[in-house]
């Protein structure tokens, strides 16, 4: 009995965070290119749009290079919001904490979903 009992919290172990194929959402990266006020210089900075590819999707959270990326300020849609079918959300990080976007990923009400760019 006790063996069964292991194998069956193991099993609830490895579902605590799924791949990007069976998201409800679908990823996608794009940098920008914008101008510094300050100085003139241009530069790039992730932005990520998701858009849910099922209903009532609830995002919690989301997170760029196992946090190493910090969010844009002012910008961003507060969480937790709820994508019906088809709307999406944009992300925009910091380009100071974060030039390329590696590894992102997102908590959702049902789950974690990781998504990888290269």
């Amino acid at each position: 009995m006790k063996k069964l009992m292991v194998v069956f919290l193991l099993g609830l172990a490895s579902c605590s965070s799924s791949t990007a194929d069976d998201a409800p959402i679908k990823v996608a990266v794009e940098y920008r290119t914008t101008q510094n006020q300050q100085t003139g210089e241009y530069f790039q900075y992730p932005n990520v749009r998701i858009r849910a590819v099922a209903d009532q999707v609830e995002i919690i959270d989301l997170i760029g290079n196992d946090g190493d990326c910090n969010p844009l300020p002012y910008v961003n849609p507060k969480l937790p919001k709820i994508l019906k079918k088809g709307q999406a959300i944009e992300y925009a990080f910091q380009r100071r904490f974060c030039q390329r976007l590696s590894t992102f990923e997102v908590e959702t009400l049902d789950d974690t979903y990781t998504f990888t760019f290269e």
